[in-house]
Parts: C-alpha cells; structure tokens; sequence
C-alpha cells in the first residue's frame, strides 16, 4: 500500500492506493491497484483510524507493506499512527509492515520512503519507463487525478 498524507485538510487529498504484486506472462512483477481510499475532510488522526481499520479488518500482516513518504508530515504520521497502536493494539497491525529506509551502512534507518529532488526525479522517470512499459495497472480515478500532477509541464524533464 502507497500512501500520499495531505497537507492540511480541505487541500490535497490523503490518498491509500492497495496495491497487489504479481507477475506478467514473461515474468516481471508489475503492480496492480485492487483498491484504494481518498479523503480531504478528516483530520490525520482519523485517516490512520481508517487506515487501521482497513487493515485489520481486510489484509493479512504477513502479506502487506505501508509505504509513505518520510517527510514532516510523514514523521507527524509516523508519532500518531504509533501513538494509535499503543493504545488500542490492534491486531492485524504491527510497525513491521511499514517500509524502512536504510542509511548507506544499513546500520540505521528511518521509516518511510525519504524523498529528495534528485530522488524524485529519478523515481518518476522509473514510474514513467515501468508505466509505458505496462508494469502497472491501475486506473482509479484517485490514481489518475494524482498522476495528473506529475508531468513534465515545462519541458525540462524534471516532474
């Protein structure tokens, strides 16, 4: 699961995007959108109510990764969402789920994905070469409107 934290309420969106691996008939993974969850209403306490709810009601712990961007929001996330789990313990969720980003030395780690201007650009190129290459499948309405903000709008191959 992807997930994209607003930046403040009635703004941008908090978007879930469920994805499930697979492999295609020549044997590369590719991703397919089996769900997904958008609001720009609730505060981010709620959304990770909703978040934990989904999870422990819908998706099995051993077969499921959280994704999010470790950022200032996301480090806000990360206090809430364990500050959440501390004191209702749910139980289909747990911090290992979530997706840990490693120093060089892998002798440390933060958790989220840390993104920089160098990296994004990378990673979109990345996004770009795996979804022409039909790699990933999603065409929900909530996926579309965020690729929509991505694009190369001044013809300088940044995004």
């Amino acid at each position: 699961m992807t997930i994209d934290l607003a930046t403040g309420m009635g703004a941008d969106y908090t978007t879930y995007i469920f994805n499930k691996l697979e492999k295609n008939e020549n044997g590369d993974v590719v991703t397919r959108c089996i769900g997904y969850y958008q609001d720009n209403w609730s505060s981010i306490d709620k959304n990770i109510v909703s978040l934990i709810e989904l999870c422990d009601k819908y998706c099995n712990m051993n077969n499921y990764l959280i994704s999010y961007e470790s950022n200032l929001y996301g480090e806000l996330f990360k206090r809430l969402l364990f500050k959440y789990i501390d004191e209702n313990i749910p139980s289909n969720f747990d911090e290992s789920i979530l997706v840990k980003y490693y120093n060089e030395r892998m002798t440390d780690f933060t958790y989220g994905i840390k993104m920089t201007t160098a990296t994004k650009n990378k990673c979109c190129k990345f996004f770009k070469m795996d979804y022409e290459a039909d790699k990933i499948f999603n065409d929900s309405t909530a996926f579309m409107n965020e690729l929509s903000l991505f694009c190369d709008n001044k013809g300088n191959d940044t995004y």
